[in-house]
């Protein structure tokens, strides 16, 4: 699993890979992290004991969330104001925009743009009283640059 602090990465959302370039970053940002499971399967191979193993790969699952501090402040710069609520749509209900999320790393320069995104978000407040939001999203793919 990849994981990012908030204080060595950058998150950008858009809804075009190409918005990403001149979207703001997120602030606030307790962590973003990912899995990408390509699932392996294995299956008995040949007949009686010792026999081994046919592996193969299924479909790639790409799913992950991003966590932070809970903010009315909004993420969107003039001439927008959206709140990070309104950005990964919460409370639509109809059908979602897929976004495109790009995580850059602070320390090494890596940067991993999470393709068509969509997901849940949720808010709570943890035992030590500071609310939360977290997104919890599935993605097509992930790339690296």
């Amino acid at each position: 699993m990849v994981k990012y602090t908030g204080d060595n990465s950058q998150i950008r959302m858009a809804t075009t890979e190409g918005g990403l370039a001149t979207a703001p970053v997120i602030t606030n940002v307790q962590s973003v992290e990912w899995d990408v499971d390509p699932n392996i399967d294995a299956q008995p191979k040949g007949c009686g004991q010792g026999r081994g193993k046919d592996v193969t790969e299924g479909l790639i699952d790409v799913a992950g969330n991003i966590t932070r501090w809970y903010d009315k402040v909004p993420v969107v710069p003039s001439p927008g104001t959206t709140t990070f609520a309104g950005m990964v749509q919460a409370y639509q209900t109809s059908a979602m925009t897929p976004l495109f999320v790009q995580v850059t790393d602070t320390d090494t320069g890596e940067v991993h743009v999470l393709k068509e995104v969509k997901g849940k978000y949720n808010t709570s407040r943890p035992v030590d009283g500071y609310k939360e939001e977290t997104y919890d999203f599935v993605a097509a793919e992930v790339t690296e640059t």
